[in-house]
């Protein structure tokens, strides 16, 4: 007999300081600095010369652990539309996996949209996951490169990741990870697609203000 579809299947997913998945500690602020100003330009508007800023980019890491049986599963991701990507040209420049904390990072299936608009993303169905521990849980890590472009980002923001995945047996059906990793809430239930997500924050630019007359182009 069987049961199908895997329901010990988990998923979690968490924000993590760098690309060998080194965690936040209790009690830290898990956010990332805003991104370095990468170049700026005198332009003219009207009578005045006013500097046109590009805010850089920043890069984020999220950690997902997959647990609850031994095998190969197919990562997906979602990404969130990104605050001031319609009027600022705010934008995905990569976004890429590796399993476990070394290894090198591959591009997901699916080319990145260049408005940054929300996007699912699988990987390529040759590059599959593996769990190696069943109890412990084997992580994957996910690298998300944002283009500010013109977004100052005077207030803090985040970004919010949400992960799923499905295993190789394609008999066994689409698994979405089991409602819960804690213990709390139905274990025998399928979560519902992309439940599990993970937050990361970015902090707040320093605003630059002018003595007189505006300094800063207004964001086109």
């Amino acid at each position: 007999m069987e049961i199908k579809p895997l329901n010990t299947f988990q998923l979690e997913i968490t924000p993590v300081k760098n690309e060998t998945g080194a965690d936040f500690i209790a009690g830290e602020d898990a956010a990332f600095c805003a991104g370095d100003v990468t170049g700026a330009t005198i332009e003219k508007v009207g009578t005045e010369n006013k500097v046109k800023y590009l805010y850089g980019e920043q890069t984020l890491y999220y950690k997902v652990t997959a647990k609850g049986f031994k095998g190969k599963w197919l990562p997906q991701i979602k990404l969130p539309a990104l605050v001031g990507a319609g009027t600022t040209g705010r934008k995905y420049k990569k976004v890429q996996w590796k399993q476990g904390t070394a290894g090198t990072f591959k591009d997901f299936a699916e080319a990145l949209k260049n408005d940054g608009s929300t996007q699912n993303l699988t990987a390529n169905p040759t590059d599959f996951a593996e769990i190696t521990d069943a109890k412990a849980g084997t992580p994957i890590i996910v690298k998300v490169v944002v283009e500010n472009q013109q977004y100052e980002g005077i207030t803090a923001d985040a970004v919010e990741l949400g992960a799923d995945g499905t295993i190789k047996d394609t008999s066994k059906s689409d698994i979405n990870g089991t409602e819960t990793t804690t213990g709390a809430g139905d274990a025998c239930k399928e979560a519902t697609a992309f439940a599990k997500t993970g937050s990361a924050k970015i902090k707040a630019r320093p605003k630059v203000e002018a003595t007189s007359g505006a300094f800063v182009i207004p964001v086109n």
